[in-house]
């Protein structure tokens, strides 16, 4: 489990409305090279290597095409465009504190569900 299962795009946009709905304004923040996929626009998709993979786990071919690509999905943090908002100022604290919720949360969805 990492960032990739949150749904980081949905929380932000929220987090904005309500920041603006609280505060009369945007939050203040940058503009930075998406943590999740390092500015490539896309990573492998979580469903395939979630829980590690080892060699012994796919044949040369699924090798070939995990390698390759084959598997990517578009980034779930930017959605492709390579950059995400940095909240800054008062907004940063608020935005990290949302987001370790969110995981904290998720992890334990995910362990009542037997997703471990």
């Amino acid at each position: 489990m990492d960032r990739r299962d949150l749904d980081i795009a949905n929380m932000e946009k929220r987090f904005v409305e309500l920041w603006i709905d609280e505060h009369g304004r945007p939050p203040s923040y940058e503009m930075i090279v998406c943590p999740t996929c390092d500015g490539h626009g896309s990573h492998i998709n979580p469903e395939i290597d979630r829980h590690g993979l080892q060699y012994e786990d796919l044949d040369i071919d699924q090798w070939e095409m995990y390698k390759n690509g084959t598997y990517n999905i578009n980034c779930t943090e930017c959605s492709g465009r390579n950059v995400v908002r940095y909240f800054t100022g008062e907004a940063e604290q608020t935005w990290n504190s949302w987001m370790q919720e969110a995981y904290t949360d998720m992890k334990i969805r995910m362990s009542e569900s037997g997703g471990y």
